[in-house]
């Protein structure tokens, strides 16, 4: 009997010893082969901060950015601006550092009482380095109050934006690729052009710019400020005189990075031509050369279009907006 317990003692420990060991393999083979996990940031706890010390802020349609960075602001009671956060808006809509690490939505500033303050804004800034006054490029203004929770909003008045768009290739001559360009303009009944854009002039800080996209490409028709004068961009463009209007022949220069082949024909019923504003200026942009993403008027060119015809764009109506709520106990 006892020499059978020694036996069985013998084979469990064995056994457990090649479950050891094949868990272990396991756990390596695991550890190596999955990425690794960014736990988010934990939530500021209620004894972490002091009545009216903290805030939360929740952000709805503010565009994703990978350069640049926003940054939030609350403005005193004596004009003096304190900076309260700089972040980013991953692909998700998540917000993160400038590193792409999680953040949750509470801001603490100890001493601080946040009902003291006039207003709150957000705006666009370039590059990574802590700014000392918040630029011209504001994308959320808020600076009235319902009790302690203050709603932003995009501050540029955009209600009355309409617009159309044609095509045509000015810049090759008559009758020539006419679907390979589009043009932000009419033609009135005296066969002159006219702009067909109805937009304020951009505000400081903020530039319009076109764009032709699909499922394969994006590409810019250019920047500008005013619908009534022409862009600042032309390098699709053939050689002849162009409008004095925004818009882009592609017949030309077509960029190697986006495997696309000129003249462009952009009749196919799969592209879309949008205007939107960007931050920054006619030649330069804090979050980079693609679309930022705060779309005005847009509309999807159908298959077949007809070159020298009005077609018109839909407005869309989402702008940024954000909820800014102090806590209180």
């Amino acid at each position: 009997m006892e020499q059978q317990r020694t036996i069985w003692t013998v084979i469990i420990t064995v056994v457990v010893a090649v479950l050891v060991v094949v868990s272990v393999m396991a756990y390596q083979s695991n550890r190596n082969n999955v990425s690794p996990v960014i736990e988010p940031v934990p939530e500021v706890e209620a004894q972490d901060y002091a009545s009216k010390e903290a805030v939360t802020v929740d952000y709805k349609n503010l565009p994703s950015i990978t350069s640049g960075a926003y940054a939030l602001w609350e403005l005193k009671e004596n004009d003096e601006f304190i900076l309260l956060r700089q972040f980013r808006l991953d692909g998700k809509g998540f917000v993160t550092d400038l590193n792409g690490r999680p953040l949750n939505n509470t801001i603490v500033l100890a001493g601080n009482d946040f009902t003291k303050a006039k207003s709150y804004l957000v705006t666009v800034e370039t590059g990574d380095a802590e700014p000392a006054q918040p630029s011209d490029t504001i994308i959320l203004n808020g600076n009235v109050a319902k009790g302690n929770t203050w709603s932003l909003s995009f501050p540029i008045d955009l209600t009355k934006a309409t617009g159309s768009y044609l095509l045509a290739t000015p810049t090759n001559g008559p009758s020539t690729n006419e679907t390979s360009g589009i043009w932000f303009l009419k033609i009135a009944g005296n066969s002159q052009a006219q702009a067909s854009l109805n937009l304020p002039v951009a505000p400081a800080g903020w530039v319009y710019e076109g764009w032709i996209t699909n499922s394969s490409l994006n590409l810019t028709s250019g920047r500008f400020t005013s619908p009534v004068e022409k862009d600042s961009f032309s390098n699709y463009s053939g050689p002849r005189a162009y409008p004095p209007f925004p818009g882009e022949d592609y017949l030309t220069n077509a960029p190697v990075d986006q495997n696309v082949t000129f003249p462009l024909n952009l009749a196919d019923g799969q592209t879309k031509v949008t205007i939107g504003l960007e931050p920054g200026t006619l030649t330069k942009d804090p979050t980079g050369d693609n679309r930022f993403g705060l779309t005005l008027l847009t509309a999807t060119i159908a298959d077949g279009a007809t070159d020298h015809t009005d077609y018109p764009l839909k407005v869309e109506t989402e702008r940024p907006s954000a909820t800014l709520k102090v806590l209180t106990k």
